[in-house]
């Protein structure tokens, strides 16, 4: 984010909305287009509820193809920060380990905020609030 009142701190992509690996590779591509290789990113190994359906999630595979996208300045997927992580204990780290309480963005399921709750009981002290973009009916 540019706002400086709002730092991106981490990201955890899961395959729900989209698929997960080009997803993934085309979140790290836009994060160093927009000089933020620092923010860790990883892949959630969980299932979201209810994906949408193959032909919607298949068209973020155009976005791995735009030229801005592909030049070589862009930092490797598998050399960024939190990629050795699962999506679900990214967040978990992130949320526990910042000095400041932190407001999440959900713009997909819910899935590995469910997850961190269940498995660390501390999570929730440093939630500051949850900010959901919902709207999928009936998928």
């Amino acid at each position: 984010s540019t706002d400086p009142a709002s730092e991106l701190v981490g990201i955890s992509v899961i395959d729900a909305d989209c698929l997960v690996d080009p997803a993934f590779r085309v979140s790290c591509k836009l994060l160093s287009m927009f000089g933020l290789d620092h923010v860790p990113i990883a892949k959630s190994t969980l299932p979201g509820v209810r994906p949408f359906p193959m032909e919607w999630r298949k068209h973020c595979l155009c976005c791995e193809d735009l030229p801005s996208l592909n030049v070589p300045s862009i930092k490797e997927p598998e050399r960024r920060p939190g990629a050795d992580l699962t999506g679900q204990q990214l967040l978990v780290n992130v949320v526990t380990q910042s000095s400041e309480p932190v407001t999440i963005v959900v713009t997909g399921p819910m899935t590995n905020v469910a997850w961190a709750l269940d498995n660390d009981p501390t999570f929730h002290k440093n939630v500051k609030e949850v900010v959901v973009m919902g709207g999928a009916v009936d998928v």
